[in-house]
């Protein structure tokens, strides 16, 4: 965050053609401490005008992305983990900027998810799978633009959306899901959303990406309670 004021002032104000790549989004550097938990990224980046912002889930998604990136004209930033993150795609996977795509299909339920902590809701989604519950997962490699009327198309056809982001809720991907839904005027009640991120604290527990997401309950099992308390009811 502190290249936070050349990013707006010399990039954005200039609608300069600068590609940004942040890396160690989330708690990729966990057991560095707060400083170096970058969990307000997204809210500040995407509010910034002119630009476009990336959060690939895997590498896959990250190659297609840099490609098409350098393509558009304008500020791009791409926000990435801290590297060795498994594949979650095969490689037919196709990429347009600003839109969602479904991993896995379901019924009644959906977790949309962006950047590496969607390794956590595919497994979610995979066992929950080995307990006869089919829920859908859509990635979203971009986060600004984002096609609205593909986030209008879930909520219409889902009863429940989680969203998961590695980010403080406030502002973050959530947030982002939640403006489109809240300004359409829908024929029926849509899907409840939930959000999961984090809280609108300082994360000053220090410990492993794998720890940190289990003690803010961002994991696998978080995800899996969530589903289940819908569930019953």
């Amino acid at each position: 965050l502190r290249c936070l004021e050349q990013i707006r002032n010399d990039i954005c104000y200039h609608n300069a053609d600068v590609k940004i790549i942040s890396l160690a989004a989330g708690f990729a550097y966990g057991n560095l401490g707060m400083s170096h938990h970058a969990t307000e990224d997204i809210a500040c980046l995407r509010s910034l005008p002119n630009m476009t912002l990336f959060s690939p889930c895997d590498p896959i998604e990250t190659r297609l992305v840099a490609k098409e990136c350098l393509k558009l004209k304008g500020p791009c930033a791409i926000r990435l983990g801290r590297g060795g993150e498994p594949n979650l795609w095969d490689d037919n996977f196709e990429f347009e900027i600003g839109k969602c795509y479904q991993m896995y299909n379901g019924e009644n339920i959906a977790i949309l998810s962006t950047g590496a902590i969607t390794k956590e809701a595919k497994e979610a989604v995979l066992e929950l799978r080995n307990k006869g519950i089919n829920i859908a997962l859509f990635t979203f490699p971009t986060i600004k633009p984002m096609d609205k009327g593909q986030v209008i198309d879930i909520f219409e056809k889902y009863k429940f959306v989680i969203t998961l982001e590695e980010h403080n809720k406030v502002g973050g991907f959530g947030g982002a899901i939640s403006e489109i839904v809240s300004q359409h005027d829908f024929d029926k009640k849509p899907a409840k959303l939930h959000i999961m991120g984090l809280n609108d604290e300082f994360t000053s527990v220090v410990g492993s990406t794998e720890y940190l997401r289990n003690y803010y309950k961002l994991d696998k099992k978080a995800i899996i309670e969530v589903v289940e308390d819908y569930i019953n009811g």
